[in-house]
């Protein structure tokens, strides 16, 4: 498991805004990829068919066909109770080439990096546990990423259909806590972890903590 993170910052007293100049319109939604912020901005989204064909090469109906179904794993919660999960996804709609580009907002046009492109779908995705801990149904982005492998999502788990309690995993007690659910694919199946977040608010500053609540992973690893 991660250590403990812990960061401070300032509360800003206006609507809420992205270093990579862009609205953050995941905050709401059931997950999406992660902000790019680094430089990087989605310039262009190209419409793709399951017959089609990345600009990288790869086989859009394949990559939907191996992610696009049930997965298992096993899971750990951080108290040390075992289970298994299933991650069912479905309904695939809206495949699509995202492209990014260096942003050409200020310094950060002149930062040498490399933007990742990468390919996505709308999925529903139903998690659930042997357990009854977490039953959750949510609708997400699933995407490529050559950084994690063939495949990830993020998705909200803050409010859940099951009985997952955040707060018997808090390290301590916080004014409002969270919790992200993050999963990755590589060729052996399924891997990820389910993070909490805790924040508490002293005048104008707040504290925020990260803790660990469960990671999973496929019987393949």
């Amino acid at each position: 498991m991660n250590p403990l993170m812990t960061l401070s910052f300032a509360i800003v007293l206006s609507t809420g805004c992205r270093t990579d100049g862009k609205d953050d319109d995941t905050a709401m939604s059931g997950g999406t990829e992660p902000a790019v912020g680094g430089g990087c901005e989605l310039v262009e989204e190209i419409p793709l068919g399951m017959e089609d064909t990345t600009p990288n090469d790869r086989d859009v109906g394949n990559w939907v066909d191996f992610l696009v179904r049930s997965h298992s794993a096993r899971l750990l919660w951080a108290d040390g109770e075992r289970t298994g999960i299933k991650v069912d996804l479905t309904n695939p709609t809206n495949i699509r080439w995202r492209d990014y580009e260096v942003s050409s907002d200020g310094a950060m046009a002149t930062i040498e990096i490399a933007c990742e492109d990468s390919l996505a779908v709308d999925v529903t995705a139903a998690i659930t546990t042997g357990d009854g801990r977490l039953n959750e149904s949510v609708d997400t982005v699933l995407y490529s990423s050559q950084a994690v492998g063939d495949g990830a999502f993020t998705v909200d788990v803050t409010t859940t259909d099951g009985t997952l309690e955040i707060a018997d995993f808090a390290t301590e007690s916080f004014d409002t806590l969270t919790a992200s659910f993050d999963a990755t694919w590589n060729e052996n199946g399924i891997t990820g972890t389910i993070d909490g977040f805790g924040e508490t608010t002293d005048g104008s500053a707040a504290t925020m903590s990260r803790f660990d609540i469960a990671s999973f992973q496929a019987s393949g690893f």
